[in-house]
């Protein structure tokens, strides 16, 4: 794969982006989707047989930004959902998956 493609609308106050390989149609499922409300951001990741979504990746300078984690790791670096990311005088972002058991990869 050599990248993505964009597509975004707005509908009803919702602005939803949608990301799709390259390689693979327009008509074929989004790998990611983005959809940003006033005060919500839902990501949303589909697999399909044209392409396997790949890992979205948060970088954070922590010499910028004093953000902190709270939540149960794993022996193996994994942060259970839910969880809780927290920027001083910022505000904080409720992390939360719709699959049980799904987790999400931070470094320490």
């Amino acid at each position: 794969m050599s990248g993505y493609r964009a597509t975004s609308r707005v509908v009803d106050s919702v602005r939803r982006v949608e990301y799709r390989p390259t390689a693979v149609s327009n008509n074929a499922p989004a790998v990611w989707t983005f959809e940003f409300t006033a005060n919500k951001i839902v990501l949303t990741s589909e697999w399909s047989l044209e392409a396997t979504p790949a890992p979205v990746v948060f970088n954070f300078n922590l010499a910028q930004a004093r953000s902190t984690v709270l939540g149960l790791f794993t022996r193996d670096g994994l942060l259970s959902t839910p969880a809780l990311m927290h920027f001083p005088e910022q505000g904080s972002i409720r992390l939360s998956a719709s699959i049980v058991g799904r987790m999400a990869r931070f470094a320490r």
